[in-house]
């Protein structure tokens, strides 16, 4: 029986000690079994592609806003003028980089998140019990954070010289050289390229992680955010929620605690795009651009883009859940 009374949450990722169930529930066909790393490589690759895809107008318009204030253009704005000069296909720009790199990028996203549930769960909660905590889903995620901005860093570097490329929203001025072919050419994979070479060019192999610190201070709390999102819906989508629980309490508490851990990973992303769009040497690492754009643009600068930051969520995280449970119901399935 259900409580009648409204209850404090005590949201856990994880099925009662005295509930069993049977082999080949659907609960267990939308997990990574203990050990099966293929699968959560897999997945994940699934996963990111499907987030990517969703996702990247949002995106576009978002670094965008971060990188350009003095256009002090407005989100809708932004949308119109991209749309205009470029057709639908301007807010897929820069695309092809996060794509070209979705499978190490999210197969070790997940990788890594299984093995920080592993390593952080209690060992009173087992993995097998079908879940984690809410508090090992944070920890778990925000050490995902870590082996993956190894890919993540060069990834987000060339996207945002790509989405920041003046001639591919704004009338060309003063195009450099690789600008103009990319422009001509129409497709985003000469654009990688320059944008590589120039990237190696100007500061060698490691001009591809200018903002690496910036990308682990956003990733941290976004990871976290992302996968007790991604557990939660999890939990409420295929078993329901616990005993003595309503809906709206769920949805609360998913909400203030993902939503703070997101609004913290967002001062951090302004800066990694403001130092990845700028010219080498315009600042002086992290706290250098901090500071300067605290000084010169207020405090509020830190939070450009939050708002299609926020819309992206929805597309993007929907699309990636059903990629991730939708792949491993089918491997569950075959093997």
């Amino acid at each position: 029986m259900y409580n009648t009374q409204p209850t404090v949450p005590n949201f856990q990722f994880r099925k009662e000690e005295n509930v069993e169930e049977p082999p080949g529930t659907v609960e267990s066909k939308f997990r990574t079994p203990n050990g099966d790393h293929l699968k959560s490589i897999v997945s994940g690759a699934v996963a990111g592609a499907a987030t990517v895809v969703a996702g990247h107008p949002f995106d576009t318009v978002k670094v965008l806003l971060q990188t350009k204030p003095s256009r002090n253009l407005t989100m809708s704005a932004w949308f119109r003028e991209i749309v205009k000069k470029r057709g639908i296909s301007g807010l897929y720009r820069g695309m092809s980089s996060p794509l070209l790199a979705v499978t190490p990028r999210y197969a070790l996203r997940f990788w890594a998140y299984d093995l920080g549930c592993h390593l952080f769960a209690p060992t009173s909660h087992p993995r097998e019990d079908g879940g984690v905590t809410v508090t090992t889903s944070i920890m778990a995620g925000a050490f995902a954070a870590i082996p993956t901005t190894i890919v993540t860093a060069p990834t987000e570097y060339l996207k945002v010289k790509l989405q920041t490329q003046d001639g591919h929203v704004v009338p060309p001025q003063g195009h450099s050289r690789s600008d103009t072919k990319a422009a001509r050419a129409g497709s985003a994979a000469p654009g990688i390229v320059d944008a590589t070479r120039d990237a190696v060019h100007q500061g060698g192999v490691r001009g591809l992680f200018r903002g690496t610190f910036a990308t682990l201070a956003r990733d941290v709390p976004g990871f976290a955010a992302y996968f007790v999102a991604y557990e939660a819906v999890h939990t409420v989508a295929i078993r329901g929620v616990e005993p003595g629980m309503y809906g709206w309490e769920v949805l609360g508490t998913l909400g203030l605690g993902v939503g703070g851990l997101w609004m913290m990973a967002i001062p951090p992303d302004v800066i990694k795009s403001r130092i990845q769009a700028s010219p080498p040497g315009t600042y002086n690492g992290f706290t250098d651009a901090a500071r300067r754009m605290i000084k010169t643009e207020g405090i509020s600068s830190l939070f450009r883009g939050t708002g299609p930051a926020l819309l992206r969520l929805i597309p993007a995280n929907a699309a990636g859940f059903v990629g991730r449970v939708g792949s491993l119901a089918i491997m569950n399935q075959l093997w």
